[in-house]
């Protein structure tokens, strides 16, 4: 046999190697596809629908209110916002839930208004869906008490989100229900600044003997909490719920 003759393949080899060639193939092809449905598929553990910063006020250099006995709204303020922390997590784990702190350190300024101004541009760094700072409350009478929240006037989210929070304190029968107040009338920078939806509320008068009692209680102090984690809760739940579709409200129309 000469060098230039060729080598002749039988046949059958010929469709053994076609037929592993096509095999690989199709493994390399299911492989492809798997790893892009993988990516594409979301865990729902990890899931996060919605973004909520929960304000600790005051802290650090700025104590806040006091009461007798060394008392101080920034620890009673600290002390909820942990608590709705936890029972956000348990609520809506699908939520991510934010601290503008979480110990009695403010490391971002000295001044009421650098406060202020950086509390105000976390929401914004973060992405925060939703806002809620949390406070204590006094007056020089101290027979007065009950709580307050305060959101952005002409905003019927915040109003919603404000609304499903007393709907909770009353659940547990919280002290009194002073009303919902537009911040046109009481600027407060990390809700008048701020386009999140979100409250400002003040959970008592610590001014005021019972109020000051449920606010240092811890049992109380939890109560108070998971209602407001209820609330943000609930607000999440509905503005995430599908709107009915146009053929049903068609439907609903033609009757």
């Amino acid at each position: 046999m000469s060098a230039k003759s060729k080598i002749k393949v039988k046949p059958q080899l010929k469709l053994a190697g076609i037929g592993i060639c096509a095999i690989l193939v199709c493994v390399a092809v299911f492989f492809l596809f798997s790893s892009k449905s993988s990516k594409k598929a979301v865990d729902p553990i990890t899931q996060k629908e919605a973004t909520v910063m929960i304000d600790p006020g005051h802290g650090g250099f700025d104590p806040g209110k006091s009461a007798p006995e060394g008392v101080r709204e920034a620890d009673l303020n600290l002390a909820i916002a942990l608590d709705v922390r936890t029972w956000l997590k348990q609520l809506a784990p699908h939520v991510n839930v934010i601290l503008t702190r979480d110990t009695d350190a403010v490391t971002w300024g000295t001044t009421e208004l650098d406060d202020l101004n950086h509390r105000t541009e976390m929401q914004k760094t973060w992405k925060a869906d939703y806002f809620v700072s949390i406070h204590g409350n006094s007056f020089d009478d101290s027979s007065v008490y009950g709580y307050n929240l305060f959101i952005r006037p002409n905003d019927p989210a915040s109003k919603t989100l404000a609304e499903n929070i007393i709907d909770h304190f009353e659940e547990i029968d919280w002290s009194k229900n002073a009303g919902i107040i537009t911040t046109d009338n009481t600027p407060l920078q990390v809700i008048s600044m701020s386009d999140v939806t979100g409250a400002l509320i003040e959970t008592g008068y610590m001014t005021n003997p019972s109020d000051l009692e449920g606010l240092t209680d811890p049992d109380t102090q939890n109560e108070i909490a998971k209602a407001i984690a209820s609330g943000i809760a609930q607000t999440i739940e509905k503005s995430n719920a599908p709107a009915a579709s146009s053929s049903t409200e068609n439907s609903k129309e033609d009757n």
